[in-house]
């Protein structure tokens, strides 16, 4: 299913005559509040056929499912992000400065690198095993065509692929 068609029939229908009305700026508010929730929908479903058509090639076992926002019992979630935005840090790491993991409140680790040093950092020693599967993002803004060679998002993807691990790298172009 196209993601816009269903944003429209889930959110945008209901206040179409608004909008076709040329009183778009009534919903504007609520339509991007909404937009949010469902690009997490949108975000969730399309690593969800990305998790079903590597197991089915045999790339991840087959016990490996993806849940709601990837909690399940039989998924271990671990984040790692940088601090900072690190746009277009392509696949740099750190090699002239002290890299630190810290921990956040809710759990989830940040590294003061880019965001290839998080999964450098990440599959040569922290988590203590080899991860299924590496997600990057979600970057603010499209990676398309020759923004690709120049994205951190897309960079720490390759990281995970150097190391022989299946990866995703994940952008939007709206908030």
């Amino acid at each position: 299913t196209d993601p816009y068609l269903a944003f429209w029939f889930a959110v945008l229908r209901e206040d179409a005559d608004l909008v076709e009305g040329g009183q778009g700026r009534a919903v504007q508010q609520r339509v991007r509040e909404r937009w949010q929730a469902h690009l997490g929908r949108v975000f969730q479903e399309a690593a969800r056929e990305h998790v079903v058509r590597l197991v089915g090639s045999g790339e991840l076992p087959a016990q490996m499912t993806v849940g709601r926002w990837w909690r399940d019992e039989l998924a271990e979630v671990e984040v790692l992000a940088p601090e900072q935005n690190n746009s277009a840090k392509s696949n740099a790491l750190t090699l002239h400065s002290p890299l630190y993991v810290k921990q956040a409140a809710n759990g989830f680790r940040y590294v003061n690198g880019t965001p290839a040093d998080c999964v450098h950092i990440a599959l040569t020693g922290l988590l203590g095993y080899r991860p299924d599967l590496v997600v990057s993002g979600i970057n603010d803004g499209a990676n398309m065509g020759d923004d690709t060679i120049y994205s951190g998002t897309v960079g720490a993807a390759m990281e995970a692929y150097l190391f022989g691990i299946p990866a995703i790298a994940f952008s939007q172009t709206e908030k």
